[in-house]
């Protein structure tokens, strides 16, 4: 924990001197918070029985269980560190395993369909979550999925690639350019 005392001279701060101001932001993490990450340790690249394991070893200690936020948390994290078809395994493990996904989480996840599977896959899953989407109601429940989608598309059209071509490949002829 970070301890910091009053810096500026004014009359609040010489009446309480020995005041001290804690932030939160540095605590050392609970043991529970720490589990957790170790948990997430355990994952390799056989994601989805990594976690069905992990998920069947922690009901049988009755330990700490992995929750949704929990698992959509690392996926981010493995999105922002680069790791794009662990996210997606991530993902596609929560897929079957049937649990919902918040409008947000639907954009990530057929965000890395997108980059792992290319953009046809990602508009045929989309069309199989959402069968009848409204394209022109920009209050849709997955209007964040779609924007995802046709901001891939558009990508790919102004380069003048083709349907299979992976966006990561796009990233990098977009840098070259």
């Amino acid at each position: 924990m970070v301890v910091a005392p009053f810096s500026s001279y004014s009359s609040y701060a010489v009446l309480n001197a020995n005041r001290l101001i804690t932030t939160p932001a540095f605590e050392i993490p609970s043991t529970a918070v720490a589990k957790k990450s170790c948990i997430f340790g355990k994952l390799e690249p056989f994601i989805g029985k990594t976690l069905d394991f992990i998920t069947r070893e922690e009901e049988e200690k009755k330990g700490v269980y992995l929750t949704k936020e929990d698992l959509v948390d690392c996926a981010k994290q493995l999105n922002k560190d680069g790791k794009f078809e662990y996210a997606f395994e991530i993902f596609e493990w929560m897929d079957k395993k049937k649990m919902e996904f918040s409008p947000t989480e639907l954009a990530l996840f057929v965000d890395l369909i997108c980059q792992t599977k290319g953009i046809k896959v990602a508009q045929e899953y989309f069309n199989k979550v959402e069968p009848v989407f409204d394209r022109t109601n920009t209050r849709a429940k997955n209007w964040p999925a779609f924007i995802s989608i046709m901001m891939r598309i558009f990508e790919c059209d102004r380069k003048n690639c083709q349907w299979a071509l992976r966006p990561r490949r796009v990233r990098r002829i977009r840098k070259n350019v």
